[in-house]
């Protein structure tokens, strides 16, 4: 823009504040009258819940109507910490990593209700295959959104956390026996498999259990984009909304350090991490030199198998293991580096106790940047083949240790 542009005067009767939206309409009540007689139908009903969720403030409620209507619910990357991990409903992470238990439900649901979800590819899968013996009933702000890919039965435009609250009022508490027995046995009949920590304790989903572990429970993840971040999704239990901090949208490598620095402004006292890996940490990495001058309490831990891993992987499991651009070598020493910023660095070694060091670097105060040696074959399983549908998850991993 011109500099005299950005520096004229003007006189205006009323200027809209700004990064607000203009307020929406409430849904009519005729639209959540039905929702609920459907609802209350359904024998296999599932919740699948979007960030909208979370940006409307919803978590509580959304918790409430999947105890009350004995709904599973299932996540998308940015509802995660909607509801805690350890509900007896919630099913995790659906889509391209996710838990198999949760795209399985949603085969079988009769009826899924959306709520601030944008039938995002990697949640979908095929999107003509998704929730296929399902009817659909869509909640979310932006009216572009409903029918834009999925076609749903009803479409409810508003805030969500407006319309469940009232939604609620009018849906009285159903049992649902079997549906729930059978969500917890999908559950428990498909948990995550990775090496044990005694086999690979510097494996990322490893890490993120130990921190999981340690971390009090309203610490801000912040991540960056690429293997690690679906390690981080699957694997560190977020008990809270607004806890993630992640490019879900444009998948931006590079969003890490910056966010995790913006959190640590925003809300001094908590305790700030941020999981990068050896490719995406160097896309930003001379915000070192701004955390080290503000001091911040932030910890950078550098998940580094010398490749551009999720990249790596599609290539080695749909290119016959036709590698380009995706092996970055040796790389910089990321400990010396971040000393030369003026920031505390380390180096976990895999042939001690990488546990102890890990928790030995956190406990000291003051910004730090931790490199962990991760195994380069290492693959984020399971997998939803790209452009393929969600029941045709890759399940078991190689038995590939870091």
């Amino acid at each position: 823009m011109p500099k005299d542009v950005q520096t004229a005067e003007i006189e205006v009767d009323h200027l809209p504040e700004p990064g607000r939206a203009r307020p929406v309409p409430p849904c009519a009540d005729a639209l959540i009258d039905e929702l609920a007689a459907r609802l209350t139908a359904a024998r296999q009903p599932v919740l699948y819940l979007g960030g909208g969720v979370i940006a409307s403030g919803a978590s509580d409620l959304a918790c409430e109507l999947a105890q009350r209507a004995s709904a599973p619910a299932v996540s998308t990357l940015l509802a995660l910490g909607a509801i805690p991990p350890e509900h007896p409903l919630h099913m995790g992470m659906l889509g391209m990593h996710a838990t198999c238990g949760a795209n399985h439900l949603l085969e079988e649901a009769d009826l899924v209700l959306a709520i601030g979800a944008r039938f995002d590819d990697r949640a979908t899968g095929r999107l003509a295959e998704f929730c296929s013996r399902a009817a659909i009933a869509h909640i979310d702000i932006d009216r572009a959104e409903i029918g834009k890919l999925k076609k749903p039965f009803l479409g409810l435009v508003g805030d969500a956390a407006d319309i469940l609250r009232r939604l609620l009022a009018r849906l009285a508490p159903q049992a649902r026996p079997e549906w729930r027995a059978h969500a917890a046995a999908l559950r428990a009949a498909h948990p995550l498999i990775v090496p044990t920590p005694a086999e690979a304790p510097t494996h990322p989903a490893n890490i993120c259990r130990f921190l999981g572990q340690h971390l009090p429970t309203d610490t801000l993840i912040a991540t960056d984009v690429g293997q690690h971040q679906m390690w981080v999704a699957q694997s560190y239990p977020f008990r809270h909304p607004r806890t993630l901090l992640t490019s879900g949208g444009l998948g931006t490598m590079g969003f890490g350090l910056p966010a995790a620095i913006g959190a640590a402004l925003a809300a001094p006292g908590r305790r700030v991490v941020c999981l990068s890996g050896d490719g995406s940490i160097l896309m930003n990495i001379q915000e070192l030199a701004t955390l080290a001058e503000l001091d911040l309490p932030v910890a950078v831990l550098v998940c580094n198998n010398a490749h551009l891993g999720l990249v790596r992987q599609q290539q080695q499991l749909f290119y016959g293991g036709r590698y380009s651009a995706s092996q970055l070598g040796a790389g910089p020493d990321f400990a010396a580096l971040a000393r030369a910023f003026g920031v505390r660095g380390v180096r976990l070694n895999p042939d001690g106790d990488p546990h102890r060091q890990l928790a030995d670097a956190l406990a000291k105060s003051g910004p730090c940047l931790i490199d962990i040696p991760v195994q380069p074959t290492a693959n984020v399983f399971p997998m939803v083949p790209p452009g393929a549908a969600n029941r045709n998850m890759i399940a078991e991993p190689a038995h590939d240790h870091a």
